[in-house]
């Protein structure tokens, strides 16, 4: 049987590994990250690095806005762990939380959409992309992408996948940091912006759909069959769920 790791990125940064015969804890020393809240990560498997993007910090911390700091755990999910702050050239994205990234391994480009930039507002709906992403390749510079299309309305909270296949990004619900719940889906083609100009195009699928989705939901995507898989929620009209 293969091991599985599984690395999650929360509050205090623990990382757990499950090798099939239980949990054993990592821990690192405090000079990474600050604590924080919905930061977006993006694993490299051909690295083992984990990205990590913005997110906002606990109100015990010395910093009392969001970030838009850009960290990569070395090791990632294995022993050894290692932070290095990586300091990208270029404008980079203003300061957010709740908002999705997605990495393409072929292009080693990690790709940020949305987010709230304030304590709660406003929402943003730019695209953005973090080229040599796993450290490899040269310098980690930030691009705005002006993608055609659309765009989807600003939110936070949703949820994003990405299928390397196609070049394409998934984005399915979130907030727009006040009180509307969406149930919208939308594609971004060319997402890692090499290929050609990024389009946004909304979605319509057929049946009833899980309905508005924000904070909480877990959205996972197989190539295969090309499904969006869709679980939970944190918070919606009706409270929370666990269908599938």
């Amino acid at each position: 049987m293969k091991n599985l790791r599984v690395i999650a990125v929360c509050c205090l940064f623990v990382c757990f590994t499950y090798s099939g015969t239980g949990l054993a804890q990592s821990t690192w020393s405090p000079s990474g990250p600050i604590p924080r809240e919905l930061p977006s990560a993006v694993l490299d498997t051909a690295t083992n690095r984990m990205i990590v993007f913005g997110g906002l910090p606990l109100f015990n911390t010395t910093s009392q806005n969001n970030l838009n700091d850009v960290w990569r755990l070395s090791n990632a999910g294995t022993t050894g762990l290692s932070w290095s702050q990586v300091h990208p050239t270029g404008t980079p994205p203003a300061q957010r939380f709740g908002h999705s990234a997605v990495y393409d391994s072929g292009s080693n480009r990690m790709i940020v959409f949305g987010g709230a930039e304030g304590r709660s507002s406003p929402c943003a709906n730019d695209v953005w992309v973090l080229t040599n992403a796993n450290g490899n390749g040269g310098t980690a510079s930030w691009i705005q992408l002006s993608p055609s299309g659309g765009p989807p309305s600003p939110r936070t909270v949703h949820g994003a996948v990405y299928d390397r296949t196609t070049n394409t990004m998934i984005v399915y619900g979130g907030q727009d940091c006040f009180s509307t719940i969406s149930s919208d889906v939308w594609v971004l083609s060319n997402a890692n912006g090499t290929s050609g100009t990024p389009t946004w195009t909304q979605l319509s699928p057929s049946g009833s759909g899980p309905g508005p989705r924000e904070i909480g939901q877990s959205t996972a995507y197989d190539s295969t069959s090309n499904t969006l898989m869709i679980f939970g929620n944190g918070n919606q009209p009706t409270g929370r769920s666990n269908d599938t």
